[in-house]
């Protein structure tokens, strides 16, 4: 794939990014693995959804209006609480009342079941319910069947959001523009995997991914994005540090050190030492921070042995 910015007539840092994910956004989940490796996205493989979590939203999806006796009634569900062997979410029907200053009256209609185990789904209705309330429950049952099936092998919207994130903040070493997140720097370093990113997540519905170059030798720019990049690198440096002065503070009273948290600051630096690599037009500035985290680290290690 052409790389954008080598053709532009001037010269650039990286890119501007922000996405948008809209809430009905979805994707099969193997589709979403073929893309992935068609185009050899750096993009994590989410996990196949959960059935209870399918279920919770098909639930919350199951919000309608229909006609009774009385009128119009909308239907919705409540959830009923934790429970160790299945999930419960209550149906009510809600109309309003002539009667006083009541208002709205709900009136519990019945109960949509998973068994955790067997995964089987039931609608049941309240002991009594009269065969209006079990039209609806039908019908009920139904939109909540539909949506399951069709989002059983889906990923949907929220995982699709951290998804991209994750894959800018992690993989394409973005920085975070604003502390709400949702605008990131990415070096221009990481352009090539970042342009495989927006073309396997423009393929996904309802996703919408907006980026703009960063132009360099801009004073404005050189100084907005090196500060950025500083208070981000400093975080994760400070991070690193009190992890390690920490560990050699326990060492000092006796306490036995495992590998496991070892293993981790290990892994932190040599996540900061790929990042000071994509960020090349700053190596300069984070070198000796780089050679201060080693230093202490080797001392940590020579303290365990």
């Amino acid at each position: 794939m052409p790389n954008y910015l080598d053709d532009l007539s001037v010269p650039t840092l990286g890119v501007l990014v922000w996405y948008y994910v809209d809430m009905e956004a979805s994707i099969g989940f193997e589709e979403f693995r073929e893309l992935i490796k068609e185009n050899e996205a750096p993009i994590k493989v989410t996990k196949k959804p959960r059935p209870e979590h399918v279920f919770r939203r098909a639930t919350e999806h199951c919000q309608f209006e229909t006609m009774l006796l009385d009128g119009q009634v909308t239907v919705y569900t409540k959830d009923d609480g934790y429970n160790k062997a299945s999930v419960n979410r209550s149906l009510y029907v809600s109309v309003n009342s002539n009667v006083g200053n009541v208002g709205r009256l709900d009136t519990h209609i019945g109960v949509a079941t998973m068994d955790k185990a067997s995964k089987t789904i039931k609608v049941e209705a309240k002991v009594g319910a009269p065969a209006e309330h079990l039209k609806i429950l039908s019908e009920a049952k139904d939109r909540i069947m539909e949506y399951y099936d069709y989002n059983i092998e889906a990923i949907w919207s929220l995982p699709i959001r951290q998804s991209i994130q994750s894959t800018i903040s992690e993989n394409l070493m973005g920085i975070p523009i604003k502390e709400s997140g949702g605008l990131y720097f990415v070096p221009r370093s990481k352009f090539d995997d970042f342009e495989r990113m927006v073309e396997t997540m423009s393929a996904v519905h309802g996703v919408e991914i907006g980026w703009t170059p960063v132009l360099k030798d801009n004073d404005v720019n050189d100084d907005n994005f090196a500060h950025k990049l500083s208070t981000f690198w400093m975080i994760k440096e400070v991070d690193i540090l009190n992890r390690i002065t920490k560990l050699r503070n326990e060492i000092k009273q006796g306490v036995l050190i495992k590998a496991k948290p070892i293993q981790e600051i290990e892994t932190q630096i040599n996540e900061l030492k790929a990042f000071d690599r994509a960020h090349d037009w700053c190596h300069e500035s984070f070198k000796d921070a780089i050679d201060e985290i080693e230093m202490c680290f080797d001392k940590l290690i020579s303290e365990i042995k």
